[in-house]
């Protein structure tokens, strides 16, 4: 950890990232990026940041790197498997695909659906989620459209497949 004294349950009883980083990559680092950061001190002196060193078997995704508070590393976007914990306001979800196929295409144009599970929402259904992730028409609505329509798990998305478009399939969307 970064600071020494810190704890892998914060406030709350909220897990820290620490912690989330531990279930994820086997080591709890305070930081999302990948590898390590120089940050200097001043005088010479340089405080040491803990990254995310190798490419992890289950990713995440953060509505905290939308809102520019941090930028999570190709190490946690890009798993070994499609598999992502979704950090997404109060809470954490799941967004999977059932194709491996997702994991090793890293430029890939075509569409591909995700399935979304929320532990706390009660889902009684699957929601099947198709993303088409080169849309041009997904770049127009990044640039002009007002994210407080944009369903959160969507702008989530984004952070990965940027110019992405996203369809619902008949359900209806999470605000």
């Amino acid at each position: 950890m970064d600071v020494p004294s810190s704890t892998l349950i914060g406030a709350h009883g909220y897990c820290t990232q620490e912690l989330v980083n531990l279930l994820l990559c086997g080591r709890a680092v305070s930081n999302v990026f990948d590898d390590e950061m120089k940050l200097d001190s001043g005088n010479g002196n340089f405080t040491l940041l803990k990254g995310i060193k190798t490419r992890c078997n289950i990713g995440l995704l953060s509505l905290f790197e939308h809102y520019n508070i941090c930028k999570v590393g190709s190490h946690l976007k890009t798993p070994k498997f499609p598999i992502w914990v979704v950090c997404s306001e109060s809470h954490f979800s799941v967004l999977f695909c059932p194709s491996e196929d997702l994991a090793t295409d890293y430029s890939r144009e075509e569409e591909f659906d995700l399935y979304y599970y929320d532990g706390l929402a009660n889902q009684q259904e699957p929601i099947r989620l198709t993303v088409y992730p080169h849309s041009a028409a997904g770049a127009a609505q990044n640039d002009s459209a007002d994210s407080d329509l944009i369903p959160p798990l969507e702008l989530c998305i984004r952070t990965k497949w940027r110019k992405a478009v996203v369809s619902w399939n008949n359900t209806e969307p999470i605000l």
